[in-house]
């Protein structure tokens, strides 16, 4: 095997050496972190979820969580850094030095030291600005492009709120306008009763949907785990004394995610429009803190008509608020290993993919 590139002076790397705490600490400083880079998530997923640590001069500049599994009948492992690494840090902004220092860190740690198939869906979109650039530090560090197979509406809240609303898809404005004269109020919580409420509105609608269940133990599991730093917030939408909506947003960072959401029987059968109430309401909280970007997570028309009309309604009148995007999948092997291997792997869907 050849020797790895070496990182340039002043660097240093960490590998599984720093506790759940330190990481935890060093996360909140990153202004591209989510939930799907936290501790308690890779390591809720995976039993073998690896730390790696970009240090210069003692400061942390880069981290990530990769998530490590050996797949049956396969001959070698997987390593998947999902929405990572991370290395926008908070005071300094981009530093395209830094994003290439980590590439090449965790391809010399988890493909050339380790022999693992690396696959890395970054928190990008294809629509970014500075797509193109960092693209080019992917395959300058030894990556290949491998896809862009998710699809996301993003919101683009850059704008005035006044721009928004007027770029929201007519029925969408109408549905928000009849949901405005209701006597509709919201609250938010990062507390385990909040979580409690959401659980039993998100149960009510997957029994009314007959609909395939996210994992809400495991859920339970990481909102547990999590400081309230690096907790989702719960925003719960009421009605007459009952929650009639909900909704579960990472706030990490500058941009929001779209997590988990669920309304009630109640608000069906009154046309409350609740998760249009609910979703406007933190539109605008997010507006007035300052975040840039709303990802309202993936917006299929042939799986999911219903969402995907509620998405791109919110989103605006020929996506003018925002739009649909792709996130990208790169992926990585040492030499013997062939890039056909592993695109045949994703097609049979082999591996530690997904959330």
């Amino acid at each position: 095997m050849s020797k790895p590139p070496h990182l340039p002076d002043g660097f240093e790397v960490l590998v599984d050496e720093i506790s759940e705490g330190q990481y935890n600490e060093a996360c909140c400083g990153f202004r591209d972190a989510t939930i799907y880079q936290t501790w308690a998530y890779s390591h809720a997923r995976s039993a073998r979820a690896s730390t790696i640590v970009l240090r210069e001069k003692g400061a942390i500049r880069a981290l990530a969580q990769v998530r490590i599994t050996k797949p049956p009948l396969v001959p070698v492992g997987i390593g998947y850094l999902h929405w990572g690494p991370l290395w926008q840090a908070a005071e300094v902004g981009k530093d395209y030095q830094i994003l290439s220092t980590m590439l090449r860190a965790i391809r010399n740690e988890y493909v050339r030291r380790r022999r693992l198939f690396l696959l890395v869906r970054p928190n990008l979109y294809d629509i970014h600005a500075d797509a193109g650039r960092i693209f080019s530090h992917f395959l300058k560090e030894g990556y290949f492009f491998l896809g862009s197979d998710i699809q996301v509406a993003l919101l683009d809240l850059t704008k005035s709120m006044e721009g928004l609303r007027q770029g929201l898809r007519p029925p969408w404005r109408r549905h928000l306008r009849a949901a405005e004269r209701v006597q509709l109020r919201v609250t938010d919580g990062h507390d385990l009763d909040t979580l409690r409420r959401f659980r039993v509105i998100y149960e009510e609608m997957a029994s009314r949907k007959c609909m395939r269940r996210m994992d809400v133990n495991t859920f339970e599991e990481v909102y547990r785990s999590l400081p309230l730093s690096l907790r989702p917030q719960i925003r719960l939408c009421w009605h007459d004394g009952d929650v009639v909506a909900a909704g579960v947003f990472s706030i990490t960072g500058k941009k929001a995610i779209y997590l988990h959401g669920a309304t009630s029987n109640a608000a069906i059968e009154r046309r409350l429009n609740a998760g249009h109430f609910l979703h406007w309401s933190f539109v605008e909280w997010l507006s007035e803190r300052g975040f840039e970007e709303y990802d309202l997570a993936g917006a299929n028309p042939d799986r999911n008509g219903g969402t995907y009309q509620f998405k791109a309604g919110l989103c605006g009148t020929k996506w003018r608020n925002g739009c649909m995007a792709n996130m990208w999948l790169f992926g990585s092997c040492a030499g013997g290993l062939k890039r056909s291997a592993i695109s045949a792997l994703l097609k049979r869907r082999v591996g530690v993919q997904g959330p």
